[in-house]
C-alpha cells in the first residue's frame, strides 16, 4: 500500500500536468495569458474588423438586457491568477468584433474544467424592437379561489 503523501504527489502532480498542457496550449495558440471562446446568440450581428472598438460596460446583466440585444457570449479561461483587465479586454476584443459585437459586459463564471469568465456581447437595438418585459403576476386576494392566468 502507498504511503498518504505518496498519493497527495501523485494528485499533486497530475494537477500540475494538467494546468501546464492546458499553458503550452495557451503559449502555442499566441496567447499571452488566456483563451476565449465564442457562442453567437440571437438573430447575430454582422462580424466587425477584429480591432474594432468595443465598450466594456460596467452593468449588470439585467441591465444590459434591457438596454442592448445579446448577440454572443465569450468565455475567456485563463491558468492561475486572473490577468489584469485590460489584457483581459485586449484578447476578447478579436472574439466580441468577430460576433458583431459593440458592448461587452461580464456576466460571471464560465462552467468547465478551468477557470473563466463569462462575458455578454451586445449591440445597440435594432429601431422598433422592444426589450423584453418582464411583470409580476398579481396574487389573487386572499378570499379569492380564482386561478391566475397570464394574459
Amino acid at each position: 500500500m502507498r504511503p498518504a503523501h505518496a498519493t497527495r504527489s501523485a494528485a499533486s502532480f497530475a494537477r500540475l500536468a494538467r494546468a501546464g498542457a492546458v499553458a503550452a496550449m495557451l503559449a502555442a495558440a499566441g496567447c499571452a495569458y488566456g483563451y476565449v471562446t465564442a457562442l453567437p446568440l440571437g438573430r447575430g450581428a454582422a462580424p466587425r474588423p477584429h480591432d474594432c472598438q468595443v465598450r466594456y460596460a460596467d452593468l449588470l446583466p439585467h441591465e444590459a438586457q434591457r438596454l442592448y440585444e445579446q448577440v454572443g457570449v465569450l468565455c475567456y479561461s485563463y491558468v492561475g491568477a486572473l490577468p489584469p483587465q485590460d489584457v483581459m479586454m485586449d484578447e476578447t476584443r478579436p472574439q466580441a468584433c468577430r460576433l458583431g459585437g459593440e458592448v461587452v459586459v461580464r456576466h460571471g463564471i464560465c462552467p468547465g474544467r478551468y477557470p473563466g469568465i463569462e462575458l455578454g456581447v451586445y449591440v445597440a437595438r435594432s429601431p422598433g424592437v422592444r426589450p423584453a418585459v418582464t411583470r409580476d403576476v398579481e396574487s389573487p386576494p386572499a378570499s379569492s379561489n380564482a386561478a391566475v392566468r397570464p394574459e
